[in-house]
């Protein structure tokens, strides 16, 4: 990356975070507001930290700052760390999924990573002996994921880059990932000629606001992603033929969107669904 560009991220990642810092507080929260509706105010102190109309915006404003996204080394290595164990919105899912795994032979993982969930689902869940654990994701993450499986000896964790490969799946599985996609996961499974009976969605930013995108900053690396409105996305679950048995918050996550408090994520969501 350019000096200038290496510089002009710096400055968008300090504006950002003493942004974000002082927004805790009611009175700096409303000059937040009121700033962040000055024109090009936005654009000139925090650049792709702001609301976007679509992923594809989000990601044009990302440009060179994107930093390989999710296909960075460091992306990936701070995955394979969280396979290890479970975070706080995990013990919800497996509250709604401990009746049904004992029936489920075949497990759909979209934006699996490296097949972190595996890993520990599989020590708190009684999946049967014989269940497949199919997890989906760029090629370059899939190659990683394969390399570690095969370390581990997880014989029944499998690898795909390709959606189509969820057919005849019991459960879809999209935890900390469906906000990535530039299609909402609701018309992914849509299209399955054969769909699953559960699906399980984790770890993803919801408001009560109209679905926008934005930026994500992890430091050495950035990626674009998606806020849904939580009313429409369960819309779009019973246009399909899906039901929500229960929802729960995961507070481990939250996205605050300096300059605009009122876009700002508290806490992710999760939500488990059965077909009618």
């Amino acid at each position: 990356m350019p000096l200038h560009q290496e510089f002009r991220t710096r400055q968008i990642q300090v504006c950002s975070r003493l942004l974000a810092h002082l927004e805790k507080w009611p009175a700096a929260r409303l000059l937040s507001e009121r700033l962040g509706r000055i024109p090009g105010a936005p654009q000139t102190l925090v650049g792709y930290r702001r609301p976007f109309e679509t992923l594809a915006h989000a990601q044009h404003a990302l440009g060179s700052a994107e930093r390989g996204g999710h296909l960075s080394q460091d992306s990936i290595r701070v995955h394979v760390n969280l396979s290890e164990q479970p975070r706080n919105s995990d013990y919800a899912a497996f509250y709604y999924l401990a009746p049904h795994v004992p029936h489920m032979k075949r497990l759909f993982d979209v934006g699996g990573n490296v097949g972190n969930l595996y890993y520990y689902y599989t020590k708190h869940l009684q999946f049967r002996p014989d269940a497949e654990w199919l997890t989906m994701d760029l090629p370059a993450v899939v190659e990683v994921g394969r390399r570690i499986a095969k370390q581990r000896n997880a014989s029944r964790l499998r690898f795909t880059i390709d959606f189509s490969d969820a057919e005849d799946s019991d459960l879809i599985i999209a935890s900390g990932s469906l906000h990535y996609f530039s299609e909402p996961l609701p018309a992914m499974i849509g299209r399955l000629r054969r769909r699953p009976r559960h699906v399980l969605v984790n770890r993803t930013p919801m408001t009560a606001r109209p679905d926008f995108a934005t930026t994500q900053d992890a430091g050495p690396y950035r990626v674009a992603c998606v806020v849904y409105n939580r009313a429409h996305f369960i819309k779009l679950f019973e246009d399909i033929g899906y039901s929500l048995v229960g929802q729960w918050e995961a507070p481990e996550l939250s996205m605050r969107i300096p300059l605009h408090p009122e876009h700002s994520v508290k806490t992710y969501t999760g939500m488990f669904f059965t077909a009618d």
